[in-house]
Order: C-alpha cells, then sequence, then structure tokens
C-alpha cells in the first residue's frame, strides 16, 4: 500500500515539475491545483517538433554527433536517479519496491528535458551553439536535482524519519548535483570539444553567498559594511576596469542597502540566481537586455578563465576557509569574520591583478558597462560580440 500511496503522490505532483524557475522551485508543492488544467495545452505547444520521438525530428537540423550527445546526457541522469531511488530504499530500508516510482520519474526527467531540447534548437539563431548545448546541460542537471528532491520529499513523507535523516539526504543530494554535473562537463569536453571548469570560480563563489543569505540581520550588514571597507582600500585597482561613474553607482547602491536588510538579500539572490542561469537562453526581451545578458555571460566566463589559470589550490582553500569561518561566524563559534574576509578579498584582487592585463582590462570595463547602463560607446564591444574575449582563447 505503501508504494501505492507514493505512485499516487508523484501523479499528482507532476505537474510542478514544470516550474524550473531557480527563484520557484522551493513552492512547487503549492501550485498542483492551479496549474493541473494548463498542463495539456502547455505540452500540445511544446511536442509539436515531435522531439520526444526522435531528437533528429526538431525543426531545426543538428548535427548526429550533438544529437547523440543529448541522447546520452540524458541516459546519464536517467541512471543516476536509478541509482538514487535505490540508495534511498537501502538507507531508509523500504520493504516495498520502488522500481515504479523510479521509472516513473525517469519518464518526466526524460520528457522534460527533450520538450527543453527541441524549445532550445528552434531558439538556436538567438545563441552561438556552444551557449545552446551548455544551457541544455545545465537545464538538464537543474532537472536532474529537482526531480531528486522530489522524489526524496515523497518518500519521506511516508516513511516519515526523523529531520537529521532528511538532512543527510539533502546533503547527498547537493552533492550528486555537483558531481553529476561535473561529469557531463567533461564528457561534453571530451566529446564535443566545449570545455568549461565546473566547478568554477563562479559557482563557488554563488554556494559562498548562499552561506551569507542564512546569516542575520545584523550579522549581514556587518558583512556588507566590512566588505565595503575592504573594496574602497582597493579603488584605484577596480578603477582599472570599471568606469568611476560606475563604481559611484555601485557604492550609492550599497550605502543606501545599509538601512535595509531585504535590499541585500535581494540583490544576493539575485546574483546567485543569474549565474546559476548563466547560459540559460535568450529567448525574449528587448534588444537592450539581450545584450547585457551576453555580456555578463562573457564576464563571467572571463572572471572564471583568470581563477582557473591558477595551477594551485589556493582559490579552493580561501573559499573553504571563508565559508567555514562565516558557519562559525553564524553559529557564535567566532566573534568576527575580519580575517577570513580580508585574505578572501585580496586573494581575489592578486588573481586578476596578475592574469587580466590592459587589453582584459579594457574588455571587461566595456561589459560593465554594458551589464549597469545597457549600452556603451566602446568600439571593443561589437568584436566581444562577434568575436569573443581574447583572454579566453
Amino acid at each position: 500500500m505503501k508504494i501505492l500511496y507514493l505512485i499516487l503522490v508523484f501523479f499528482k505532483c507532476t505537474q510542478s515539475f514544470e516550474d524550473v524557475d531557480v527563484q520557484n522551485e522551493n513552492r512547487w508543492d503549492n501550485k498542483l491545483e492551479n496549474d493541473a488544467k494548463n498542463k495539456q495545452a502547455e505540452y500540445s505547444e511544446l511536442y509539436k517538433t515531435n522531439v520526444l520521438a526522435n531528437l533528429g525530428k526538431t525543426q531545426i537540423i543538428i548535427p548526429p554527433y550533438i544529437s547523440e550527445y543529448f541522447i546520452q546526457l540524458i541516459e546519464n541522469g536517467k541512471k543516476k536517479i536509478k541509482l538514487f531511488g535505490e540508495y534511498i530504499k537501502s538507507e531508509l530500508a523500504i520493504e516495498d519496491d520502488l522500481i515504479i516510482l523510479i521509472e516513473r520519474v525517469n519518464k518526466f526527467y526524460e520528457k522534460k528535458v527533450k520538450t527543453y531540447i527541441s524549445h532550445a534548437v528552434r531558439q538556436e539563431p538567438e545563441s552561438s551553439k556552444e551557449h545552446l548545448i551548455l544551457d541544455i546541460v545545465s537545464f538538464s542537471n537543474l532537472i536532474f536535482h529537482n526531480d531528486q528532491r522530489k522524489m526524496l520529499q515523497m518518500i519521506i513523507e511516508i516513511k516519515a524519519e526523523n529531520a537529521s535523516s532528511i538532512d543527510t539526504f539533502a546533503e547527498t543530494i547537493d552533492k550528486q548535483r555537483k558531481d553529476h554535473m561535473s561529469n557531463e562537463m567533461n564528457y561534453l569536453c571530451v566529446k564535443i570539444n566545449i570545455c568549461r571548469r565546473y566547478p568554477g570560480f563562479i559557482d563557488n563563489f554563488s554556494d559562498l553567498l548562499n552561506d551569507v543569505l542564512k546569516l542575520d540581520d545584523n550579522k549581514l550588514i556587518d558583512l556588507k559594511n566590512k566588505t565595503k571597507q575592504l573594496l574602497e582600500v582597493r579603488i584605484n585597482f577596480f578603477k582599472s576596469f570599471i568606469n568611476e561613474d560606475v563604481l559611484d553607482l555601485l557604492s550609492k547602491r550599497l550605502q543606501y542597502s545599509t538601512l535595509n536588510t531585504q535590499d541585500i538579500k535581494n540583490l544576493l539572490t539575485f546574483v546567485t540566481s543569474t549565474t546559476m542561469q548563466r547560459y540559460r537562453l535568450i529567448t525574449n526581451g528587448e534588444k537592450e537586455m539581450k545584450s547585457r545578458i551576453k555580456a555578463l555571460r562573457l564576464l563571467l566566463d572571463i572572471i572564471d578563465k583568470a581563477f582557473a589559470n591558477q595551477a594551485d589550490d589556493l582559490t579552493t582553500i580561501t573559499l573553504d576557509t571563508t565559508a567555514k569561518a562565516i558557519q562559525q561566524w553564524k553559529e557564535g563559534f567566532r566573534s568576527d569574520i575580519d580575517m577570513p574576509l580580508k585574505l578572501f578579498v585580496e586573494h581575489i584582487v592578486s588573481i586578476l591583478r596578475i592574469w587580466w592585463d590592459i587589453k582584459t582590462r579594457e574588455e571587461v570595463m566595456a561589459l560593465v558597462d554594458i551589464i549597469v547602463h545597457g549600452h556603451t560607446d566602446d568600439v571593443i564591444l561589437e568584436h566581444l560580440f562577434t568575436y569573443g574575449s581574447s583572454f579566453l582563447e
């Protein structure tokens, strides 16, 4: 009876898998009844290309080797979901067979990813093939992560294990998300020669910001003020790749947020969400917004490349040390965050100063102008959008 109930719960929850926006992923259980009537209409529009039957039947023909890669991408995700289901069954000593539930989760995972591939290839002229493929890989990993969490939640509801067991599984899911993405990026590099280090500095920095978001309001304001002071001491360095009007704007924004912790949280949430969706296809919006997104992608890649050039593990050690210090500060095991924060900022400045030459800093300045103002008079931009950054070659 338990497994029957699980299946019924899963059928009831499937429409929640439609919500793949990072900012809304935790609200899936509140959307069940509202989305049910819209599900069929949405699917019928998305499936017009018959991509579910054969990836080669999409409206835009993609090379066979890329189609084969997409198929393998989906199969890899399904295998990991199955293994995770078996792992849950073993750890919770569940006597009932979960195979029907696991198969249902896998079918929905496959359907959702194939649907997105169909949608993505129709948008391909708006994006380079490289970003198209990176976006699909990132999206499949997001669905993989969501499906594992939701399958776990359904099983835990029946098993009613204690909170520590749930926390342990949550950590396992997060680790699997990172490992799965790392494996897929490595495979993508070998198979199609599109290479990105994962996790890169930006990915790890995003995780660090998520830790910062867990601080109480007083500590959050304190951290913001101390960070601002450390950056101001090094203002001349930042002027080498950020125009003064932009720096003034950012300074005023930070000063205003001192009075409103929600502003700080909104900003950090926006940054983490943006970095997680950095390769998301530009399917709509004005030309100015599309330019901003393209500029942001390039900027994040340029930052990642600077830290990837480091031969040692000092960046990883610095990030880990800072994350542990923030956690200890949050829990009251240390009185301040001053020294770890100072070392972290100094490390970032040191790496960028070493690897960003004058030409790269000029490129970064043009990209920051676009991101902040939506436009720039810099002639470098046209070359950047056409040929990419010379730093990434």
